[in-house]
């Protein structure tokens, strides 16, 4: 079954990474499969190189991409949030 990662799950997987943990280590640990938790680090990827992967980072840059998705989903009526920004 698919099942998103929570902020606790990233957390979690950032302190295994740290402490010198392989990633199919830290998805047996987890729970989850490895190939979950690559995507989730190639996904939220720190923008500058040098810096390490951080979870609220992660779940941040997940939670808008979330948004913005579900954005083309929503329906313009009158009078409502995106009928005003579409006449912007």
């Amino acid at each position: 079954m698919y099942s998103h990662l929570t902020k606790e799950t990233r957390i979690k997987l950032s302190a295994l990474l740290l402490a010198g943990f392989s990633l199919r280590r830290a998805a047996l640990l987890l729970g989850h499969h490895h190939s979950t938790l690559s995507r989730e680090l190639r996904r939220n990827a720190p923008v500058r190189s040098g810096y390490r992967y951080h979870p609220g980072d992660a779940h941040r840059k997940t939670q808008a991409r979330r948004h913005r998705a579900n954005r083309r989903f929503m329906k313009i009526v009158p009078g409502g949030r995106l009928e005003q920004s579409s006449r912007s």
